[in-house]
């Protein structure tokens, strides 16, 4: 089963941002969150709104990455209800 805490919001209080740790993430979205990391390093362009097109290609990324996610987790719970509902419907035989 895999993480889905790309949401916007979850985590810490009052944290906007998913994480942004590389090992969460595939290897596309990893260059994108370095090329942000390298930008917000300049303070001018981190607060006028210079890296603000790397942020949405981030946030693109991420966003895809956990709808892949959801549909894997989506897809190993309907596998784990059929096989459930087997497993009951084997027990209602022997009864």
């Amino acid at each position: 089963r895999q993480a889905v805490s790309c949401i916007r919001g979850q985590g810490d209080p009052g944290e906007m941002h998913p994480n942004l740790a590389p090992h969460l993430h595939e290897p596309q979205c990893v260059e994108l969150i370095d090329e942000l990391n390298k930008c917000h390093q300049s303070v001018f362009k981190k607060f006028t709104g210079g890296c603000t097109e790397i942020r949405l290609k981030v946030d693109s990324c991420i966003f895809k990455e956990y709808r892949k996610a959801r549909r894997s987790n989506y897809k190993d719970a309907q596998a784990r209800s059929q096989a459930w509902q087997r497993e009951i419907d084997e027990m209602r035989k022997t009864e």
